[in-house]
């Protein structure tokens, strides 16, 4: 072949149909470009191999523990219930609020002469409407049915979740015996209801055969004397607690109805309160007061110390709160016509914002659940991870190094330190 006879291409783009892409690699092929091509190299491995790590310790995660998110000084806002439709069918001063054995809820919609059930946080249907001044619920397990206090017809009503009424207890205006002045609140304990008549200034207690009986009624401003009692509450002990309305102050008897003390006194502090309304309490005998002109909701422990303020600057004047075996604490505004849900689960809830990629609110709730809980190992690799999608590497350190300290032989320390790792080499390049 004679080369001399070859010719060249007349055309010397056709030889490089794409100059831009060889000046591109040219310059990441110089050395200087090298180091930052291996980074990205490694950074692209890097995540394709710890991609499914939250996805792997969400599956592992057995963290659920109410015992603790009991103890919480902190509570979040998530969920505002409305009523559905247009204004006719909105809440108008919605008051009592009951939980059934499946979470269900129910509201009294009190000048609306009607009660509510949602269903996860959802409307579901109106159950009832024979009432006229609807106050305060309470849901008997054993029955399955449901007890209202109206206010307007001085009566209770026992009824099913389809309308149906059972017995109407009461019904004429009075002070004395079976005749009730103002029903208020109640609370189902065993066989006994037992309910606050605010303008009788007493506490009665019926029996299953509707027999009255007045266990409390000194009226006065004294220590143990009742002035407008606005609800009532019974724990696990026996022990009763009363939201004593125009007094202040929450009234403490034992279970033979001795005084045994209160809680609070008027005031805008810690422990103070300013209309007392509903009480409720939980499952490990935690009390929730609704401190209703102070537009917040105090949780007390057993002993009646004070332990957390939920709702302030969301709350105008709540009514009347229920709590749920998780710890949800639902809260009616009679001045915001809403139903308002609070949780104490800081590392739910900074684990969802995690997934919802909110890495500051997720380092905020998750420092929350450990504070709660020194030894929740997931809120430190959520913690972790949080910070390393943020770039806060020496956070990322510091958390993995309590991890160490902790619990070395964990799935939480392990995952978080292969971030450790991959952030030393970084370093090392560097």
């Amino acid at each position: 072949m004679d080369l001399g006879k070859i010719k060249t291409n007349p055309n010397p783009k056709s030889q490089n149909p794409n100059p831009r892409f060889f000046n591109i690699y040219k310059k990441l092929t110089d050395k200087p470009n090298m180091k930052k091509l291996y980074l990205l190299f490694l950074f692209i491995i890097f995540i394709s191999l710890t991609a499914n790590s939250v996805i792997l310790l969400l599956d592992d995660y057995k963290y659920n523990n109410y015992s603790t998110n009991s103890r919480s000084p902190y509570y979040e806002l998530i969920d505002v219930i409305k009523a559905p439709g247009d204004v006719i069918d909105q809440f108008h001063y919605p008051q009592g609020l009951a939980l059934d054995m499946d979470n269900n809820l129910y509201i009294a919609d009190s000048k609306n002469s009607r009660i509510w059930k949602f269903k996860d946080d959802t409307f579901e249907s109106v159950v009832f409407t024979d009432v006229l001044l609807p106050v305060d619920l309470e849901y008997s397990a054993t029955s399955g049915t449901l007890f209202v206090t109206d206010e307007e017809s001085h009566s209770i009503i026992e009824f099913y979740t389809d309308g149906k009424i059972e017995k109407t207890i009461g019904g004429t205006l009075g002070y004395r015996g079976s005749n009730l002045s103002y029903p208020s609140g109640i609370c189902l304990k065993g066989n006994f209801l037992f309910l606050t008549d605010r303008l009788a200034d007493n506490v009665k207690k019926i029996d299953t055969l509707n027999k009255f009986s007045t266990i409390l009624d000194e009226s006065g401003k004294e220590s143990g004397q009742l002035n407008e009692p606005a609800d009532i509450w019974i724990n696990s002990k026996g022990w009763i607690y009363i939201t004593n309305y125009g007094n202040d102050r929450v009234e403490i008897f034992n279970p033979d109805l001795y005084y045994a003390g209160k809680i609070g006194e008027r005031g805008i502090n810690l422990s103070q309160f300013r209309g007392p309304y509903g009480i409720t309490g939980d499952i490990f005998d935690n009390i929730f007061v609704c401190d209703s002109h102070n537009g917040r909701v105090q949780r007390f422990s057993e002993d009646g110390i004070a332990s957390a303020t939920i709702g302030e600057g969301i709350l105008k004047n709540p009514k009347f709160c229920v709590v749920n075996n998780e710890g949800i604490l639902y809260v009616s505004d009679v001045f915001e016509n809403k139903i308002y849900v609070f949780s104490p689960k800081m590392f739910e809830i900074g684990r969802k914002y995690y997934m919802d990629k909110d890495f500051k609110k997720a380092i905020k709730f998750l420092e929350y659940a450990i504070k709660i809980d020194k030894n929740n190992l997931n809120a430190y690799y959520y913690l972790a991870y949080s910070f390393f999608e943020l770039e806060s590497f020496k956070d990322v350190i510091r958390v993995q190094k309590s991890l160490k300290e902790l619990s070395p032989g964990s799935r939480a320390y392990e995952l978080t330190n292969i971030l450790v790792k991959q952030i030393n080499k970084w370093e090392d390049l560097d």
